[in-house]
């Protein structure tokens, strides 16, 4: 779901939900867990939390709105209202038009999301970062956590209590309030967005092709995937954020015109669950950073 056109206020109460929080466990600074997920992985990728006992969702940092889907705001009764920007856009192109009120994980703070008429592969929704720009959050593939913290009050560094095998990277939000970042690939600087709705690590073709020149270029063959026609594959052999490496890192290279992207993302690759797997990541928005680590570190 990364290529989504607009975004809109999740209408979060702040304040109310973080009244729930409560001490985790990090001795060099007062790290504040507002609440700890068991993630789950499904057949087709996808990161899924439980929000609540009845409602299963999706973990989706490339969308900007957190949505409903129209089956199960139906099954909760729940009133709907217009969308506030007349109609959107969204995974399919499905026109949504109408928003509903739910409480999530059980604090009765109502969360405005949303309502997607299509299906999301049986799920009740997705998360987006109207609702995760609210908070820190840390995604840990390793022990299947995804942990959601009050905005931090510690020194850079210091919200990392996992390891001290750790690097930072400057963050920002783009329009769509992606998280960019920077990166390398094969010892190339290159500009970077987290997209854990993303199964695969997608990037421009167009792209590739103009940083790799034209003698490498003609490595990139045809994707041996059957569900990727029309994409391509070049053998990388390093993606690299600031030291934590990933060697022979799996990249489809998408043309321009099937993906979609714009002139001002479509520089950017797209790091999905491919490549997010292999790390451990906290982000920390009040000093615009991401601490990351690989999968394993302790």
């Amino acid at each position: 779901m990364s290529f989504v056109r607009a975004k809109i206020c999740a209408g979060i109460i702040l304040a109310a939900l973080c009244a729930g929080i409560h001490a985790a466990g990090a001795a060099a600074c007062n790290l504040q867990q507002f609440i700890s997920y068991d993630m789950e992985i499904d057949r087709t990728g996808e990161v899924i939390v439980p929000v609540r006992k009845d409602l299963r969702f999706m973990i989706d940092t490339g969308s900007p709105i957190s949505v409903l889907t129209a089956q199960t705001a139906n099954r909760m009764g729940l009133q709907r209202s217009p969308f506030p920007r007349g109609v959107l856009t969204y995974y399919g192109n499905r026109n949504v038009v109408e928003t509903a009120k739910v409480s999530w994980s059980g604090h009765g703070v109502p969360i405005e999301m949303a309502v997607f008429p299509g299906d999301l592969n049986g799920l009740d929704g997705a998360l987006g970062m109207d609702v995760m720009s609210n908070f820190d959050i840390e995604f840990d593939f390793f022990k299947g956590k995804v942990n959601f913290f009050g905005p931090n009050t510690c020194d850079r560094g210091d919200a990392v209590y996992w390891t001290r095998d750790f690097v930072r990277l400057p963050i920002h939000a783009d329009r769509s309030q992606h998280i960019v970042f920077p990166a390398e690939i094969d010892g190339k600087k290159i500009q970077v967005m987290l997209d854990t709705g993303a199964t695969e690590t997608v990037w421009s073709l167009e792209t590739a092709r103009a940083l790799l020149g034209d003698s490498e270029a003609n490595k990139i063959q045809p994707s041996a995937y059957v569900n990727a026609k029309d994409d391509y594959n070049y053998p990388f052999q390093t993606l690299s954020f600031d030291g934590v490496t990933i060697s022979h890192p799996d990249i489809q290279l998408v043309p321009n015109a099937k993906s979609g992207l714009k002139s001002a993302t479509a520089d950017q690759m797209i790091i999905g669950r491919s490549i997010l797997r292999q790390l451990h990541l906290y982000i920390a928005w009040k000093d615009q950073s991401l601490y990351l680590s690989s999968a394993t570190a302790h």
